[in-house]
């Protein structure tokens, strides 16, 4: 009996270290897996942070493409506006040139007009000096009549 129950404590014994053993085994297993269940959560948490830095990214390049959008709309309004001003100011400018010209025109017919006219006065003023002197000739001085006194 004593060699039976040394067998059967020797077998529990066996049976208790492998059990043992296979709790060291499963410890080893679940810290493994919380290893890498921790790792996991971590590569989520930084893949999220990624994903909202991308969001956000995302989100700040569209609201620059409707900035530029509405910017792109005013320079082009302004651009007609400025296109439009431009042609304007070539029609006025030639509006302008016509009648530059046409005033021109008018200021040098009055020139040659004045031209004539002081001409002319020159000439009357030349005659009537001319018809003075003769006239005068023509009137005894006060010593042509004194000798004939």
């Amino acid at each position: 009996m004593h060699v039976k129950l040394k067998c059967l404590f020797e077998g529990k014994e066996k049976e208790f270290q492998a059990l043992k053993d296979e709790i060291r085994a499963l410890h080893m297993i679940k810290y493994n897996l919380e290893k890498k269940l921790s790792e996991q959560e971590y590569t989520l948490q930084v893949l999220n942070v990624s994903q909202e830095n991308y969001h956000s990214q995302l989100s700040q390049m569209e609201q620059q493409c409707v900035d530029m959008e509405t910017k792109v709309i005013e320079v082009t309004k302004l651009l007609e506006t400025l296109e439009s001003n431009v042609r304007e100011a070539v029609e006025l400018n030639g509006r302008l040139a016509t009648a530059n010209n046409h005033q021109q025109c008018i200021v040098d017919s009055y020139k040659e007009e004045l031209d004539t006219y002081q001409k002319d006065c020159i000439k009357l003023k030349a005659k009537l000096k001319a018809e003075e002197v003769g006239i005068e000739m023509k009137k005894p001085t006060n010593i042509d009549q004194q000798l004939r006194v």
